[in-house]
């Protein structure tokens, strides 16, 4: 395997952007109820366990978080579907 360093990627870094990745993504699957009220079929930006802003449009959402200079390394951008659907990728 490659050296990280090699493709200009710090090892620390990329642990501290990925535990902050799964901090968002266990609050999102611990309130994922509560945000189908407000947020169904909608994407949603999460930044520090807490969302910053949501759209329909994932790209325009993407392009909003950016406006607020937030680090998209560190936002977690997820859909909030509806209740017992089951999805097939």
């Amino acid at each position: 395997m490659a050296d990280l360093v090699e493709f200009g990627l710090d090892e620390e870094e990329l642990t501290k952007k990925a535990r902050q990745l799964i901090k968002n993504l266990k609050w999102y699957e611990k309130n994922i109820d509560s945000f189908r009220e407000k947020y169904m079929n909608k994407y949603i930006a999460i930044y520090n366990k807490k969302i910053v802003d949501f759209d329909k449009d994932l790209i325009i959402l993407k392009n909003k978080v950016k406006e607020r200079n937030l680090d998209l390394d560190y936002v977690l951008f997820k859909y909030v579907y509806p209740k017992n659907v089951i999805l097939i990728l």
